[in-house]
């Protein structure tokens, strides 16, 4: 597996804006918006690795951290690893509208991890906004 995707929750983009896009030198790359939640899509130049910000709709304590997202080339086993091998409980795999499986599993400590197959689907042009 390898990584490619932390998601931070934050209070505000427009408080956020300056210390991604400026001190960490990220590009905002596009962002989606549901009625429960905004994501901004930032990556570095050479777009090896992203952040995805996200503004929620309820109370967010200071560092919140979302999760650290993986690639796999075998989502559907790591599944079956994660529930059958390590009873570790991840939740049903699910599908993005461009068909990438994925699923959410926490470690020992909660931190949650979700497995995903690589996919366009984070940096495609049909979802910039």
């Amino acid at each position: 597996m390898k990584a490619y995707l932390l998601s931070i929750g934050i209070t505000s983009y427009e408080k956020s804006e300056k210390f991604y896009t400026g001190f960490l030198g990220l590009d905002l790359t596009h962002k989606i918006e549901t009625p429960k939640s905004k994501f901004y899509y930032m990556t570095n130049e050479d777009k090896s690795f992203s952040i995805q910000l996200v503004v929620e709709n309820k109370t967010l304590d200071a560092g919140s951290f979302r999760h650290v997202s993986l690639y796999s080339n075998e989502v559907q086993k790591d599944w079956y690893q994660a529930m059958n091998e390590y009873q570790l409980h991840p939740m049903p795999v699910q599908k993005l509208p461009g068909g990438a499986c994925f699923f959410y599993v926490k470690d020992p400590d909660g931190y949650v991890y979700r497995i995903m197959e690589e996919s366009d689907f984070l940096t495609s042009d049909r979802h910039k906004s």
